[in-house]
């Protein structure tokens, strides 16, 4: 098989329609790569999924149009930034952050809300926007309860959070 996709719980419990999120698409020449999405997309129709999403590498552009024509629409583009950090820094106590607690769920559940406007699942046009504020706050709240991210910091000042961020102890930021 020249393609993978997995069916999404999560995220077809939260949108009310069956999603699945697409895993690998062969890279292959222009001439091939419509065939292999036509191919892919009769097997996501045959197993009655409604909505498929793909992160591929924006240099793969034969895969990308193919997809395009198929009616795929591009929704966000996804950039990875390095730094080696100083093995002199130290930790500053003087910050006012802290690690995320349940009780903090309200606070950063209403944060989330309209919050990742230019992420693919506000771009959408099939996503309703009620429905993409949903899977945040459910990501940020997984996120604090320990199965989406490792760790949720929060900046906090005055009994209310500023900003968060949430990390995988590999060093991913999943949100």
């Amino acid at each position: 098989m020249r393609y993978s996709w997995k069916p999404l719980a999560f995220d077809t419990e939260i949108l009310g329609f069956k999603t699945a999120k697409i895993e690998r698409i062969d890279r292959t020449d222009p001439d091939i790569a419509g065939e292999i999405v036509k191919q892919l997309i009769a097997d996501l129709r045959q197993n009655n999924i409604e909505y498929a999403s793909y992160r591929l590498p924006a240099e793969n552009t034969a895969v990308i149009h193919a997809l395009e024509q198929q009616g795929f629409v591009l929704v966000d583009a996804m950039l990875g930034l390095e730094k080696i950090l100083d093995p002199e820094l130290q930790e500053h106590d003087t910050y006012p952050i802290r690690s995320a607690k349940n009780e903090d769920l309200k606070q950063l559940s209403e944060m989330v809300r309209g919050l990742f406007l230019q992420t693919r699942f506000y771009q959408d046009p099939m996503i309703p926007i009620v429905k993409a504020d949903m899977i945040y706050q459910k990501w940020v709240e997984n996120s604090v309860k320990g199965s989406q991210a490792d760790h949720v910091l929060v900046w906090e000042e005055n009994g209310r959070i500023l900003g968060f961020i949430t990390l995988k102890n590999t060093g991913h930021i999943p949100l």
